[in-house]
């Protein structure tokens, strides 16, 4: 079902490539943008002979033919096609419509699976991943529980294409003899050797982090702690450790028994 409403950032006419785009194509992308069946994620199925027709380009004598408009918007980035699989999707749409929540970003796999399949989608996947990740803790989660009913499993005809690319890269993501973990390993922390990166990899994967969300982070934060330690907790200022010094409990005895005397 496509979201009711969208934002489109007033700033987009600050925007060197768009107000330097010709008016026919302004008009197209803002179209495409608000269009009733763009889907949050920021892609639909249509096809650029569909949109011409809704728009009644020819009656309503726009400056530009559509074709070349439709061309502009291509090599501007405003929107990315897939011929074969009629996929249209905007690159940055969900740039200024994130989900509101884990549970929402959770609930956008129903569109999804409306969606075509083609490598413009699977680089949507990735763009999706991404932006859970920057968001935070709970959006991965809820993205790697919901996506995961499409990706994560294999098999022909419909929906093996996504299946196959988002399976690797799940699987460059998780898998514990994945040789760009131990090369990320070592650039975390450059002073370790082989042998060192490769035995705490061994500890890594058999502890409970290895598990947690964003497994790739957990495992540069545990290179970095296994050699040199976790980070110094900050005390709050003011707060007293209740530990004195040697010198400090003499000092506070001799004046407690002159204080008796």
């Amino acid at each position: 079902m496509a979201k009711k409403y969208r934002k489109i950032d007033p700033r987009i006419w600050n925007d060197e490539k768009f107000y330097s785009a010709s008016l026919s194509c302004q008009h197209l992308f803002l179209f495409i943008l608000t269009h009733p069946q763009m889907t949050p994620v920021g892609a639909m199925r249509t096809s650029p002979g569909g949109i011409e027709d809704e728009l009644d380009w020819e009656q309503k004598g726009f400056p530009q033919p559509f074709r070349e408009a439709f061309k502009e918007g291509l090599q501007k980035r405003f929107w990315e096609y897939d011929k074969t699989a009629k996929f249209l999707g905007v690159p940055n749409f969900t740039r200024y419509n994130p989900p509101d929540n884990p549970n929402v970003l959770k609930s956008w796999v129903g569109c999804w699976n409306d969606l075509p399949e083609c490598d413009l989608k699977n680089k949507l996947y990735q763009r999706l991943k991404e932006l859970a990740e920057g968001l935070g803790e709970g959006f991965y989660k809820g993205f790697a529980e919901g996506f995961p009913q499409t990706f994560g499993e294999t098999g022909a005809g419909e929906g093996a294409g996504s299946t196959a690319s988002a399976g690797s890269a799940e699987k460059a993501e998780s898998d514990p003899d994945e040789p760009g973990w131990l090369v990320a390993g070592r650039e975390a922390n450059p002073k370790l050797s082989d042998e060192q990166i490769r035995g705490a990899w061994g500890k890594f994967k058999a502890h409970k982090n290895s598990r947690q969300p964003n497994p790739r982070f957990q495992w540069l934060k545990w290179i970095q702690n296994e050699f040199d330690g976790p980070p110094p907790r900050r005390r709050a200022p003011g707060r007293s450790t209740g530990t004195k010094s040697s010198d400090e409990f003499w000092s506070a005895f001799e004046a407690s028994r002159e204080a008796r005397a």
